[in-house]
């Protein structure tokens, strides 16, 4: 295994620091659950998921973002994921099987990468 050991991490101009919240890093990510309960398995600025039916569950951001207009990605342990439309504060996720039938699934994988507020 290797080991890097470095006093400090700069810009290309060698002057400033590496700022990976400007760049494209997932602003929000969650691992969740519905199959018998709704739950949080790890998560970065999560606050809290509500069970809104079989298959639908609304995500609520601890931070919210600048706007309603960042990108969702998720997928499941089902055959098919989709995104109503978020907000700046929250997003829905809708997991369904092969037929497009609300289903609740063992595991969602959703990540959002936008502008923080």
């Amino acid at each position: 295994m290797s080991k890097l050991n470095v006093a400090k991490v700069a810009d290309l101009t060698g002057n400033g620091p590496v700022t990976l919240t400007g760049q494209n890093a997932a602003k929000v990510w969650c691992l969740y659950t519905t199959r018998t309960a709704t739950s949080i398995r790890g998560s970065f600025n999560v606050s809290s998921l509500t069970d809104n039916g079989a298959g639908h569950t609304t995500i609520s951001y601890t931070n919210t973002m600048a706007s309603a207009n960042y990108a969702n990605v998720s997928s499941s342990s089902n055959w098919h994921t989709h995104h109503g439309f978020p907000s700046a504060s929250s997003a829905v996720v809708v997991t369904g099987d092969s037929f497009h039938s609300k289903k609740d699934t063992g595991a969602v994988s959703f990540n959002t990468h936008g502008e923080l507020a």
